[in-house]
């Protein structure tokens, strides 16, 4: 069971979307796998424009809520509303073509194929034949990808295949960027250099929501954090906020 808070998990968020007004909303949104529930009613809007991290302990939710707003797994109740239009039981290639994208956390790339290929793979439907070359390389040089496009994906550090799964997902040129532990087996000179891209897209407009473990790296990039536990929100707020919450420090600060 939950541990015990001695202070109220949600504050009032409106001031978050007194300008721009909410992106996604998740309302009352529940997952079950059978007799298990692994979300319970879900409440929390991301404003346009914003970035804002989740984070919490492995179990907490945190891919699920993922999977769920691309459409890979519908809701057991409640209700996704992208951009003012319900898309709870919209298909996965809806979303995407609303504005939705993702870095999974597992790589979704073919690794017997060149970073140039899986590019050229990702991009082919969406860019004009004689436009494709100068898009590619638009977005690894965006996305700060330095390595050789015509090696075999398999060859990468892992580095540089976050970087190239980041490119792909903005190949869409999306909304909302979803980014399921992008910094994930990085070293610091990486990591650092990851949360700088997060940022710079960011300013660009790109609303993002971040899946991560690594807490320097949130420490790096948050404006606004939702803490997760057993599939409900347990805190949110501000960076300061969150690590001036005893409860969010004793109970996952320590373990992040």
């Amino acid at each position: 069971m939950p541990p015990a808070v001695t202070e109220p998990a949600h504050k009032d968020t409106s001031r978050y979307f007194a300008e721009t007004g909410p992106l996604l909303e998740m309302k009352d949104v529940t997952k079950s796998f059978g007799g298990l529930k692994v979300i319970t009613g879900i409440n929390f809007s991301v404003a346009k424009g914003e970035l804002l991290c989740l984070i919490g302990p492995n179990g907490a939710g945190k891919s699920t809520i993922f999977k769920m707003i691309i459409g890979e797994y519908p809701p057991t109740s409640g209700k996704i509303i992208f951009n003012n239009r319900e898309i709870t039981k919209l298909p996965m290639h809806r979303r995407a073509e609303a504005g939705i994208s993702i870095k999974m956390q597992i790589p979704c790339i073919f690794a017997e194929m060149t970073a140039y290929d899986n590019m050229r793979v990702a991009l082919q439907y969406r860019v004009p034949r004689d436009q494709l070359k100068d898009e590619i390389e638009r977005l690894l040089d965006k996305v700060g990808f330095t390595g050789d496009t015509s090696r075999e994906v398999k060859n990468l550090s892992h580095g540089e295949i976050q970087w190239l799964e980041i490119a792909m997902a903005l190949g869409s040129r999306p909304s909302l960027l979803l980014l399921d532990e992008p910094t994930a087996g990085m070293g610091p000179n990486e990591t650092e250099k990851t949360a700088e891209l997060v940022l710079a897209l960011n300013a660009e407009g790109v609303t993002t929501v971040v899946v991560e473990h690594d807490m320097a790296f949130i420490r790096q990039i948050a404006k606004r954090v939702i803490v997760l536990h057993y599939g409900t929100v347990f805190a949110e707020g501000t960076m300061e906020e969150i690590e001036a919450n005893e409860d969010v420090v004793r109970i996952y600060l320590g373990e992040l």
